[in-house]
């Protein structure tokens, strides 16, 4: 059964049925298994679940907002969906969509006459807040259930089948700032009405929901009120080696890496890389190198069998942690 507080006891997270259960260590797995997190981030996770509010992460790229939604998700048991906002993403896009476009074809082909008498409901498709809120009236697309002339939509949940959801909204900031205010009544009665159709979403239980900004555009005052906001910094050279190390199987909170390991030795030469061309970047007013990419340079020296003393490291950043934009 789903918990009503995040207690993790690891940075790994538990397995769960209808998640993911892949061990590979390359690329951005999104699958919630391992995150770093601290006392301040538990904490600020149980406030805005206390008091019923999103919780807004804010940070650098790279610094880990995305992947807190999936491992809050895993330990607690719950559901988990997600949907990446563009410029050009409106509020009722993160709860449905209405395929006009595909009815106007059927139209012309004299299709829509033969669908059952909820032929609207067939051309509606639930989103991420939908799904969240009620996951049974989203796979009927919101037509009475009785209708068996709809097809059933495709759940995009990981995790167990129950109402319980945690949501990711991420990178809210590429919005226009009317989606924000959009979704201030919508999240704060947990509910909203489907235009097309007039039926009514009404969530089942309260969802978790995560919202990310890279701070690229100001959100409006309204919203902020309403969010519980934490900001992760980017992590130094001794967590770095920790976040490493959380990766590679040592999940224990108290753990504290042996300095003459092996891998100690290439995680903290490899931070300390990172470490100095983010205070070039702050010097020259360039783009950092982020957690992920440290992780991302970390895998290519052990697979490729190489430290930053080797002649091949140059190559190594730069095409993995400066990725220098060309000259205008």
């Amino acid at each position: 059964m789903p918990t009503d507080r995040f207690e993790p006891t690891s940075f790994e997270a538990p397995a769960g049925p209808g998640y993911p259960e892949s061990t590979a260590e390359a690329g951005d797995r999104r699958d919630g298994r391992v995150y770093r997190w601290t006392d301040r981030v538990v904490f600020a996770v149980n406030v805005a679940i206390a008091a019923g509010r999103p919780i807004l992460l804010r940070g650098p790229a790279g610094c880990g907002k995305s992947s807190l939604a999936p491992f809050v998700a895993r330990w607690m048991g719950r559901r988990y969906l997600e949907a990446t906002v563009r410029n050009d993403t409106r509020a009722r896009d993160l709860m449905w969509e209405f395929d006009a476009l595909e009815r106007l074809h059927d139209a012309q082909l004299g299709e829509a006459a033969e669908r059952s008498p909820s032929v609207r409901e067939h051309y509606v498709r639930p989103r991420a807040l939908w799904w969240a809120f009620d996951r049974k009236s989203a796979r009927k697309r919101g037509a009475p259930a009785r209708d068996a002339g709809v097809a059933a939509a495709i759940d995009p949940a990981l995790g167990p089948k129950v109402d319980e959801a945690v949501v990711l909204l991420d990178e809210i900031d590429k919005a226009d700032p009317d989606v924000p205010n959009s979704l201030l009544e919508s999240l704060g009665n947990l509910s909203f009405r489907v235009e097309e159709t007039g039926f009514a979403v009404a969530a089942k239980a309260a969802p978790i929901l995560f919202v990310t900004t890279n701070d690229e555009r100001r959100l409006p005052n309204a919203f902020l009120r309403r969010c519980v906001i934490l900001t992760l910094e980017p992590p130094g050279e001794d967590e770095l080696v920790r976040i490493a190390w959380s990766h590679h199987g040592e999940s224990a909170p108290d753990f504290e890496p042996a300095e003459e390991h092996a891998d100690t030795k290439l995680f903290r030469a490899v931070a300390r890389k990172v470490n100095d061309l983010r205070e070039e970047a702050e010097r020259e007013g360039g783009r950092p190198p982020s957690t992920a990419e440290y992780l991302d340079a970390l895998r290519a020296c052990r697979e490729l069998g190489l430290t930053p003393d080797d002649s091949r490291w140059r190559w190594v950043e730069e095409v993995s942690l400066r990725k220098s934009e060309p000259d205008a």
